[in-house]
């Protein structure tokens, strides 16, 4: 089925691997989101409870288990290390990029289909949005492999005598679906499982009645899988973690969400960033156009059910863009058969100006910020002023002479040039954003081991560790914490501190601290993380005062 017939098949894996690479040099975890889920894989390596996932030593029900699972696995073979858990959500992405090859082929058989497949998984890699995500410990890249695999099961039901199989990977696509977000997988694979007839290539004798009960079927067993872990899960956990998880984290999400809640309109002016290149690439518009005088059936599979679960998406109240993650295969996989079908009446044309062009507009951008800055001291004062007066001629450059080379490889005049130079455009700005512009930023105010090991020492050497505010986990996966970090809402940090006197508190201050010097202090998201002893909190009314009124609280969001 994964039949290599030429090298442009791997360039999309080639793509991906790079960008994983540099996602692990360049950027430390991210709080709040990456450091939160590996403190719940820590956690659930020190308890050994694998049913119930902690945050913190409390149950955590915001996500289902299987990325704390899958780290477990891979801890158990390659030890506790921060690389081997980061790679297991890209493992994913990777998946997802020979799934679409393989959907393409399944769709349009022969020729057509390897070419198309090959040419929309090197689309999707090379989304500017699914790059950012293909090295990032997150759930979305999860939830679009299972959906491709779906997707897969429905068009090998197509097959003659293949329902019974395809369905089987449905349900497995599922649960697998149910396991690492929940729900909303069938939000991506039943929709396309209800439009079959539209879709299924035509003088297929398709018994239908077998078809929708087979998907019926396939959506019980998805749903039995994730059942057989929510309900153990549910009654171990207790009430409360019980009802937020079989009913506050899906209906709440969708009719009032505690995080995210967006208006309905929300993602519409964020695609032209989050699909960029294509998404300002003549070519894909062109393709597109060519559908209208098309007779093929898949465009209800590839173009419909996209615009269904989008519409479906700005209906839910909680939005992220990396939830439209899933859908990037299905339009690629549009735009690919636009670009090599025999119906395409559009020329062979690079026709990457735009794309260049936006990089060329960054490019001076980056070097007239030293001007720009000198315009405005609020400017000047912001957190990144300093980093981007520093890098400016050097990253300025380095886009310059990526959209040059960009621009001269689509010149050539083929319609694979114009892909790659689209490619190179979008993964030479990555390169640049994450090794020359953000880098320092990332290492300075984002990596929290320093802090982290300073809070383990004081840990392990008997010291009660308690955090100020809404504490997401932070520090207990690169610390290594073997107990939790007691939570406290700011008016109770007083009384705590008087309780604990070889006590030390964890706050997120505003600025520098004064009067009193901090055990250990470092910058983190723009704010200054502080470790104070507790008779800070004991001193006289004036400096208690002074400490609670400069500290800010996190929010915690799932």
């Amino acid at each position: 089925m994964f039949e290599i017939r030429d090298r442009s098949h791997l360039t999309p894996y080639l793509l991906t691997g790079a960008v994983i690479l540099i996602g692990l040099y360049a950027r430390p975890l991210l709080p709040l989101d990456e450091t939160r889920y590996l403190s719940v894989a820590w956690d659930m390596h020190v308890s050994g409870n694998w049913l119930v996932p902690h945050l913190n030593g409390e149950p955590y029900e915001h996500k289902p288990p299987l990325l704390f699972w899958l780290i477990q696995m891979v801890w158990g073979v390659l030890g506790v290390s921060e690389t081997a858990a980061r790679l297991v959500p890209p493992a994913f992405g990777l998946g997802a990029l020979g799934l679409t090859q393989l959907l393409g082929r399944l769709l349009w058989p022969g020729e057509e289909g390897h070419k198309a497949g090959a040419y929309a998984s090197l689309m999707v890699a090379a989304a500017l949005w699914w790059m950012v995500f293909s090295s990032l410990v997150m759930f979305d890249l999860m939830v679009a492999f299972f959906a491709l695999l779906g997707w897969v099961g429905l068009a090998y039901s197509l097959r003659p005598g293949k329902l019974l199989g395809g369905m089987a990977l449905v349900g497995l696509a599922i649960g697998g679906g149910i396991l690492a977000k929940g729900p909303v997988i069938l939000l991506f694979v039943i929709p396309a499982g209800l439009l079959g007839p539209l879709w299924a290539p035509g003088g297929l004798k398709i018994h239908w009645r077998r078809w929708y009960a087979g998907l019926l079927a396939a959506a019980l067993t998805g749903i039995a899988i994730g059942l057989a872990w929510a309900i153990p899960a549910a009654v171990a956990g207790g009430e409360t973690f019980a009802e937020n998880l079989l009913w506050g984290q899906t209906v709440n999400r969708v009719s009032n969400s505690f995080a995210h809640q967006r208006p309905f309109l929300w993602y519409l002016p964020l695609l032209p960033l989050i699909l960029f290149p294509w998404s300002v690439w003549p070519n894909t518009w062109l393709s597109l156009k060519g559908w209208v005088r098309s007779r093929d059936r898949s465009f209800f599979l590839t173009l419909l059910v996209p615009l269904l679960v989008f519409l479906a998406f700005c209906k839910i109240s909680g939005k992220q863009p990396q939830y439209l993650l899933p859908l990037f295969p299905l339009v690629m996989l549009a735009v690919a058969r636009g670009l090599t079908a025999p119906w395409s009446r559009m020329k062979a044309t690079p026709a990457i100006w735009p794309v260049t062009g936006i990089l060329v507009a960054l490019g001076l951008g980056l070097l007239a910020a030293p001007f720009i800055l000198a315009l405005d001291t609020r400017l000047q004062n912001a957190d990144w002023a300093g980093t981007v007066s520093e890098l400016h001629v050097p990253a300025g450059l380095m886009v310059l002479v990526v959209a040059g080379l960009a621009h001269w490889i689509g010149l050539r005049g083929r319609l694979e040039d114009g892909l790659h130079a689209c490619t190179m455009a979008v993964f030479g700005l990555f390169a640049i954003a994450h090794l020359v512009v953000f880098n320092p930023a990332l290492r300075d105010t984002y990596d929290l081991k320093p802090i982290s090991g300073v809070i383990a020492n004081y840990q392990k050497s008997g010291y009660d560790i308690a955090f100020a505010g809404d504490y997401a986990g932070e520090y207990n996966f690169y610390g290594r914490l073997q107990r939790p970090i007691t939570e406290l809402y700011l008016h109770e940090v007083a009384d705590w501190a008087a309780k604990h006197p070889n006590g030390v508190v964890v706050t997120l201050f505003r600025d520098e601290l004064a009067p009193f010097p901090p055990l250990f202090s470092q910058p983190q998201r723009g704010r200054i993380a502080a470790l104070l002893p507790s008779r800070a909190y004991r001193a006289e009314p004036d400096a208690r005062s002074m400490f609670l009124s400069a500290s800010i609280p996190e929010r915690r969001t799932p």
